[in-house]
């Protein structure tokens, strides 16, 4: 029977209406982009017993500082509110379970431009360069060149694609390196022009996860002459 003093018989107690500046203030927060991605600073342990080496022997310990990349920037998570659901959707499968390729989305692509505008770095990068992608090729290579033909900045291109290079698909990130250690090469047309540039170069991916692909491609760019290397994704995983 009706009490008349629970919520369902008296109504809510609590307030109901939501006032102006609290709607503002979620559609800001909602609509807010540019998530820094933090470098990666040591190597996983057991890369030499997997044969990772490089010119200078095994590779273990703190990534130098000369082959570090440098503080990055993505859209969102694809777990956040607001832009993460277009991004949820974006990277979503088909119904049978393949990845969909395709042009970058208009509205991504001017949200990626307002991360752009909004970085705060201490020098404005000059380049871009991307990361080859097997699964999503169109959509990397459209927000590469969207980007570089709106900032004004020189295209580079891709960097090589190594087809041989096997990917387990583990989580351990030393086997991550593994995969990702010798899937890319640095084409001679850049490797003869990144030392002639004058400020940063703007490393450009679909998706962030364990940061072993940005980490690794960016350290082949900074090899070859680059001063500092920006890496810039659309969406990072957790």
């Amino acid at each position: 029977a009706p009490c008349g003093r629970c919520d369902a018989c008296a109504g809510p107690w609590y307030p109901t209406d939501i006032r102006l500046p609290t709607t503002t203030a979620a559609r800001e927060s909602l609509d807010r982009v540019g998530v820094p991605i933090a470098p990666r600073s040591l190597w996983p342990t057991g890369l030499d017993r997997l044969g990772i080496t490089d010119d200078a022997g095994p590779v273990r310990g703190r990534i130098a500082a000369t082959d570090q990349v440098a503080e990055g920037r993505v859209v969102a998570r694809l777990s956040d509110l607001g832009w993460g659901g277009p991004l949820r959707e974006l990277f979503a499968p088909d119904t049978d379970g393949r990845r969909v390729d395709g042009e970058v989305p208009a509205e991504l692509a001017r949200a990626s431009l307002r991360v752009l505008k909004e970085w705060g770095w201490a020098d404005r990068p000059v380049a871009v360069a991307w990361v080859p992608s097997a699964s999503r090729p169109r959509l990397v290579e459209s927000l590469a060149t969207g980007i570089a033909t709106a900032g004004r900045l020189e295209l580079l291109g891709p960097l090589d694609l190594v087809a041989s290079a096997e990917l387990t698909g583990s989580t351990n990130s030393a086997f991550r390196v593994r995969d990702v250690w010798g899937r890319f090469a640095v084409p001679a047309a850049m490797a003869g022009r990144l030392p002639e540039l004058t400020g940063p170069v703007l490393l450009v991916d679909d998706v962030v996860d364990s940061r072993w692909t940005i980490t690794v491609a960016g350290r082949l760019l900074r090899r070859a002459g680059a001063g500092t290397v920006l890496p810039f994704a659309l969406a990072s995983v957790g």
